[in-house]
């Protein structure tokens, strides 16, 4: 998983140089629709050979390594511009290694407020779904009663349906809409998952609602987080502003769950989702504040 992060900063400078701004959205939707659907449905055509043979799920780390490896070894066939190499400073120690890219972090965002409001708007979304996940489980199964074969319906079915109805639309108004618009709907939606859910108490059919909504969310919570680097670098290399994002989803892994988990643990599972909720109401905040902020100014105007 890490790995797999790693090369995201340069996955996206490769779509930003070899294709245009607006199909390039449009590409994004198709993969990361067909991606995600793969991860929802593929466990279920193995889950028979898993009940048979529980010890079968190690070699699932070996091939689910190897499938994704090969997509690196296609990134590497495309062609690409050269570029000088940057300078190698022979008196750089480990200090200066570690050190040097928080310095690059921090100068970054001093340098691109309306990035650093951005981060700001998914740090608040991202660290309250992030809050809601331990107490998902509880929730769903001890409160909601829910079966297991009611909670893959959830799971994989309603939200891989919005998931994939919406991508596109999501797409389509990537590169039409001011960024902050986009995330100020991806928060007010994660703010509707725990609602919907806890509302689910009272009528079982609010449950799918829910994941429904999520599946929403995530289609355009994925595209924006992955495509908002190249928008913001616009003729700059995107790897800085994509690098960021993978930082800022470390650190919010780092404390979301396991505040989520010790909410659970000295109250019940309702305030991971009361909690969580806030912090996505927060990032709907944060959105409407920089959607009006950055309106007039066109640090956004025209994606390269």
């Amino acid at each position: 998983m890490m790995a797999s992060r790693a090369i995201i900063p340069a996955w996206m400078e490769i779509l930003k140089i070899k294709i245009h701004a607006e199909a390039r959205s449009k590409i994004f939707s198709v993969g990361s629709s067909i991606n995600y659907l793969t991860s929802l449905f593929f466990p279920l055509f193995i889950s028979r050979w898993m009940d048979n043979s529980p010890g079968i799920w190690r070699w699932g780390f070996f091939i689910a390594a190897g499938i994704s490896l090969l997509s690196n070894f296609l990134l590497v066939t495309i062609p690409l511009p050269k570029e000088e190499p940057p300078p190698l400073n022979d008196k750089q120690n480990l200090k200066d290694t570690l050190v040097q890219p928080w310095r690059n972090f921090i100068k970054l965002m001093r340098a691109r407020p309306d990035f650093a409001h951005f981060q700001l708007i998914f740090m608040c979304g991202g660290l309250g779904l992030m809050i809601m996940q331990p107490a998902l489980p509880v929730f769903t199964l001890e409160v909601l009663h829910l079966s297991y074969t009611e909670l893959v319906i959830a799971i994989s079915v309603c939200k891989g349906i919005g998931f994939a109805l919406t991508t596109r639309i999501w797409a389509l108004f990537f590169n039409k809409i001011n960024i902050y618009i986009l995330t100020f709907l991806i928060c007010f939606l994660a703010t509707l998952f725990p609602i919907f859910l806890i509302t689910a108490s009272l009528h079982w059919i609010w449950v799918y609602v829910a994941y429904f909504v999520y599946g929403i969310m995530q289609a355009g919570s994925e595209m924006c987080w992955n495509l908002s680097g190249p928008r913001f670098a616009r003729k700059e290399n995107s790897a800085a502003f994509t690098g960021i994002n993978v930082v800022l989803v470390g650190l919010r892994g780092c404390v979301g769950p396991f505040l989520g988990g010790y909410l659970g643990f000295i109250a019940n599972s309702y305030l991971p989702l009361i909690v969580g909720g806030f912090f996505c109401l927060c990032g709907t905040g944060c959105a409407i504040y920089s959607s009006k902020k950055y309106a007039e100014k066109e640090l956004l105007s025209k994606p390269s």
